[in-house]
């Protein structure tokens, strides 16, 4: 009877194991999964904060964008999408399932993105 109380708790740990591994976040709203940022250097930071929320947009040298959102709250949210065009003029971020145009001033200090300006980091 203890072997088989044994067997029983090897089975529901390897199960439970198998469970949390196969936990993933599954919003409708993912970008595209295959794109991973970070792996690449880092070319520009750019923020807006509403004096509520902060959004923080990095761009990387492989042309992917990560966006976080800091929620007054302290909730957060991060995606990741692509970017394609030049951060001294503008172009456009594939992201949060749309794609939108970003500009650029002529200083390259303030990024104008969604209809919100962001300051260069």
């Amino acid at each position: 009877m203890k072997r088989f109380f044994n067997v029983c708790a090897i089975l529901l740990a390897i199960c439970l194991a198998a469970s949390f591994v196969s936990c993933k976040n599954n919003d409708d709203d993912d970008d595209d999964s295959s794109v991973v940022a970070g792996d690449s250097s880092v070319v520009a930071v750019y923020t807006y904060s509403d004096g509520h929320d902060t959004e923080t947009l990095t761009f990387y040298d492989d042309n992917t964008v990560t966006s976080v959102i800091i929620f007054e709250g302290g909730q957060t949210d991060s995606k990741t999408g692509t970017w394609k065009g030049n951060l001294s003029e503008g172009g456009t971020i594939s992201i949060r399932n749309g794609t939108y145009d970003f500009s650029v001033s002529g200083t390259g200090n303030t990024m104008t993105y969604i209809g919100n300006e962001f300051t260069k980091q």
